[in-house]
């Protein structure tokens, strides 16, 4: 369910600064209790709410990835899509920023950060759900951790 401010109006309320740039956000909206924010200067997303790590593993289990409400019908199956997203991404963000390492937060089997690499990034992704990340490493050779954004210590800055 979405809730407007008092005024009826979404984007009127301040929120808590741009984590990814410390700009001034104004919520937009909510959902289910949770303000997601515009950050005015770099245009970022974001909810300022903290996930706790039951949470997550409770959302993110196998089913999320095999048809549960919510998730994927089968994400499996939609590695190669997943996979030029990727490139495509990778390729579009290097026309602003030249390719560095890349930190892909909830990577699942890491589909999309193989194809970032493809395009010249350098990856490293965390994923919650220990079966996805256990993909992303044994199969696919990725550097992914296994935890929540919170929960890791990068050995690396990302760009």
């Amino acid at each position: 369910m979405v809730k407007l401010d008092e005024g009826g109006r979404h984007g009127r309320r301040a929120s808590p600064s741009c984590p990814l740039c410390g700009g001034v956000g104004t919520v937009r909206f909510s959902v289910r209790g949770h303000d997601i924010s515009s950050c005015r200067v770099c245009r970022h997303e974001y909810t300022a709410s903290a996930a706790e790590a039951e949470h997550v593993a409770a959302i993110y289990d196998e089913s999320y990835f095999a048809g549960k409400l919510g998730g994927y019908g089968d994400y499996m199956s939609g590695a190669e899509d997943l996979r030029r997203l990727g490139a495509i991404y990778g390729a579009v963000l290097s026309e602003h920023h030249p390719p560095g390492r890349l930190l892909d937060v909830g990577c699942a089997a890491g589909f999309m950060l193989q194809g970032f690499e493809s395009a010249g990034w350098q990856g490293v992704g965390v994923e919650p759900n220990a079966v996805m990340a256990a993909h992303a490493r044994e199969v696919l050779g990725l550097d992914v951790h296994c935890g929540t954004l919170s929960s890791i210590e990068l050995d690396e800055p990302v760009d």
